[in-house]
């Protein structure tokens, strides 16, 4: 994407907040307004991102470049059928449902929560008056991040999750936004809030899903809060139709002893980007980020991790792989920073990338920037290809070959699949990567 183009797409963003503002936002309070006003001129100061950024030098927005977005200004109306194959199957905690950013009561199940867990919607900025003063992109340095900015200025409709001391909820709280356009591109910036308090404990379930039909942009942001002690459980999938486009922040910062895990898994779309910031903020923090994609055609996932260590004694596990088919490509980008005072740091990154086509790319860079003289952090990436060696023993003892070649890649994914703990989404999505008519196209030898 040309400069030319860049400013021209920045322009198009900052010309549909002045045009909807007015409408859309009518219910801010002056201070809201200001927030927004605020962060939409920071967006047009940092402008979309070109391929000459190097943090986006593998992810090419063009194609957005070429596309007129708008937004909806009210709800749309959807069959229930829609949203039942991503419901998780016998919970009993509350299901908050978006539509192209604005909240679905009728979609929703807003079940009773234990005393002590409060589960709120944005429906309006005027609501994040009411977050922590924490939040609002203060969970990690998000300055560099347009997108995020982005977000702040345009989001109409989110959720806001709050536990409270001593308080464990103990079903999971999910969260499904839906993109769905006819016959003009649509956008929406739907937003999360989460706070576990003090030795509180929480699970949150993201689903992000693009239906079929014109082109749709998600620009995405979740804050997550961990004070002192708290556990927080968090699965993020985006399953996205062709012509969908989703770009997503995920901040982090944990206090003293919290733990922090979070996995995010992606299939289809044209664009997908996961830019995670967490911050451990507090002696004995422990954090936990893994990510899968499985992609094909010409599918693109992009994921970029800064994780810093800025108290003594915390520990970071990043784990993503990707399985590329097709003209398919995988980015990893992750860096574990180490500040002075951070000493006895523990710290591991790890990339691990299928390629199943010829064609298929992977560009993988984990990096480490330590300031501290007591720690012991590593990294590592791979890429290769299915073990021929390993489908010939396979077939040896009787197993088909495309049989020998899933039993591979399921293995290679399980890692992944295997650590997310709520088992109705684990079981969905394993159904979903290897079903019959999947494992048809995806896992036939190349030629």
């Amino acid at each position: 994407m040309s400069t030319h183009d860049m400013q021209d797409t920045t322009q198009g963003f900052v010309d549909l907040y002045q045009r909807v503002k007015g409408e859309l936002f009518s219910a801010d309070t002056a201070e809201a307004q200001a927030r927004r006003d605020s962060a939409i001129n920071a967006f047009g100061d940092i402008g979309v991102p070109d391929r000459k950024s190097e943090e986006w030098k593998y992810t090419n927005l063009a194609p957005i470049s070429k596309l007129t977005f708008d937004v909806d200004m009210a709800v749309r109306d959807l069959d229930r059928s829609v949203i039942e194959p991503f419901t998780l199957e016998g919970a009993a905690g509350p299901c908050l449902v978006f539509v192209n950013g604005h909240f679905s009561q009728s979609l929703s199940n807003l079940t009773a929560l234990p005393q002590g867990v409060s589960v709120e919607r944005l429906q309006s900025d005027a609501n994040l008056d009411e977050l922590p003063s924490e939040l609002l992109e203060r969970c990690a340095d998000l300055g560099p991040l347009p997108f995020a900015r982005l977000n702040t200025a345009m989001t109409t409709g989110g959720a806001y999750i709050r536990v409270a001391k001593n308080i464990a909820s103990v079903d999971p709280i999910q969260l499904i936004f839906i993109t769905t356009a006819d016959a003009a591109p649509i956008a929406s910036f739907p937003r999360v809030a989460i706070v576990a308090e003090e030795s509180a404990e929480v699970t949150v379930v993201e689903n992000h899903i693009a239906l079929d039909g014109a082109s749709t942009l998600t620009v995405a942001l979740t804050e997550i809060q961990a004070d002192a002690n708290a556990h927080v459980d968090h699965a993020r999938t985006t399953e996205l139709a062709n012509g969908a486009y989703h770009i997503a922040a995920i901040a982090a910062r944990q206090g003293r002893d919290s733990r922090v895990e979070s996995c995010v898994v992606a299939t289809g779309g044209e664009i997908a980007r996961h830019d995670f910031r967490v911050v451990l903020d507090g002696d004995n923090a422990d954090c936990n980020i893994r990510g899968l994609a499985m992609l094909d055609g010409q599918e693109h996932v992009d994921n970029h991790l800064v994780v810093r260590h800025a108290k003594p004694n915390c520990t970071s596990r990043e784990f993503f792989k990707n399985i590329l088919d097709g003209a398919s490509r995988g980015v990893f980008c992750g860096r574990i920073y180490v500040d002075q005072i951070a000493q006895k740091t523990d710290g591991v990154q790890t990339n691990a990338n299928l390629l199943l086509s010829d064609e298929a790319q992977a560009e993988t860079r984990p990096q480490l920037e330590i300031y501290a003289d007591d720690v012991k952090c590593t990294h590592g990436a791979t890429v290769g290809q299915l073990d021929e060696e390993a489908i010939f023993y396979l077939r040896a003892r009787g197993v088909p070959e495309s049989e020998a070649r899933a039993m591979l890649v399921k293995g290679f994914a399980g890692e992944i699949l295997d650590e997310i703990r709520i088992e109705s989404l684990r079981d969905r999505l394993k159904d979903k990567l290897f079903n019959a008519s999947h494992e048809a196209t995806l896992l036939q030898p190349s030629v």
